[in-house]
């Protein structure tokens, strides 16, 4: 029984502990650059531009949102990073 407890309490802490931190705002900025990054410049440049000023703004609005309070933007700091090194 102790060791069934063990077993589960291990896998709780290596799941909470492994797991990628999350922010909605960092997924929607890391979308949005994936989406740029699909657009061939040579097909539609008009559309590539678009997109990357829409990101830059998006990215701009977070930056706002979040200036008044650290906590929130060290997580936002943390997710976004991690989705930009995501393979």
């Amino acid at each position: 029984m102790k060791s069934t407890l063990a077993i589960v309490g291990f896998m709780v802490v290596f799941v909470v502990g492994c797991s990628a931190p999350i922010d909605d705002r960092a997924t929607a900025l890391c979308e949005c650059y994936r989406e740029l990054h699909i657009i061939d410049p040579n097909e539609d440049f008009e559309l590539m531009n678009m997109v990357a000023d829409s990101c830059k703004a998006l990215h701009i609005s977070i930056l706002d949102e979040l200036s008044d309070n650290p906590d929130e933007k060290a997580k936002f700091d943390a997710a976004y990073d991690y989705c930009q090194n995501e393979k």
